[in-house]
């Protein structure tokens, strides 16, 4: 999981819900997408963490015709892509989108999965990680326990320091004063429209001090801002 990301129990196992009420929550929060919710099933201390969400429905959606070989997806604030989908249910190795579509493989491999789809109908609906037991480990359900209730965990920006940005430097490209690549590079365009001339960034940031700036990776390795302090 990225440094920067905070992951927040929407629903655990206990109080779980169901389709519907995954929507709902998914309109006004970000959903794991089932890439994500793989990283936390995998890694032993996430999974002990949110073990009482588990299993969880994610927040990636699929689409599919009855009978068909491919599968439409969406990830939460991502495009649309096309991906190979199995027809039958079994062990696969993990495709880069979270889906066991590689090649056939079994139980025995660790790094595989267990695809769980309808052969005989359309689906449009979310990916769930499990449906209850100890196949919540190893099975990724793209349909058939649709009508199951899940577990739900979302994702947000961890909130950073705060920084101030001046109006006069706003109208450049502030580069930082260490690396001298702009301050702003490792934001996305969506990010920085939330950004305020004159205003503050509430996410971790460049800092205009003296006119100088300073790059979020410069400042968490010490940069300009550290120095300035110490001397």
């Amino acid at each position: 999981m990225e440094k920067n990301i905070e992951i927040i129990k929407l629903a655990t196992w206990e109080n779980r819900i169901d389709y519907n009420a995954t929507i709902a929550l998914a309109e006004n929060n970000t959903l794991l997408s089932i890439v994500e919710l793989n990283q936390v099933v995998a890694d032993k201390s996430l999974r002990e963490k949110y073990k009482d969400c588990l299993p969880a429905r994610s927040g990636t959606r699929i689409k599919y015709k009855a009978h068909a070989q491919e599968a439409i997806i969406k990830h939460p604030d991502q495009e649309e892509k096309t991906i190979y989908f199995p027809l039958e249910d079994g062990w696969y190795e993990v495709g880069e989108d979270g889906i066991p579509n590689g090649k056939p493989s079994s139980e025995s491999n660790p790094k595989a999965l267990y695809l769980s789809r309808w052969q005989d109908r359309d689906y449009v609906g979310l990916v769930a990680r499990g449906y209850g037991g100890f196949l919540v480990t190893r099975v990724v359900d793209c349909g058939y326990c649709a009508v199951c209730r899940f577990g739900v965990l979302g994702v947000r920006q961890k909130k950073g320091r705060v920084f101030m940005i001046c109006s006069k430097c706003w109208e450049s490209e502030p580069q930082c004063v260490d690396c001298g690549e702009s301050i702003f590079s490792s934001y996305s365009q969506k990010e920085r429209q939330n950004f305020t001339p004159g205003g503050h960034l509430e996410i971790d940031g460049g800092i205009c001090i003296d006119n100088k700036h300073i790059c979020p990776k410069c400042l968490e390795l010490g940069g300009y801002v550290r120095r300035k302090v110490e001397q």
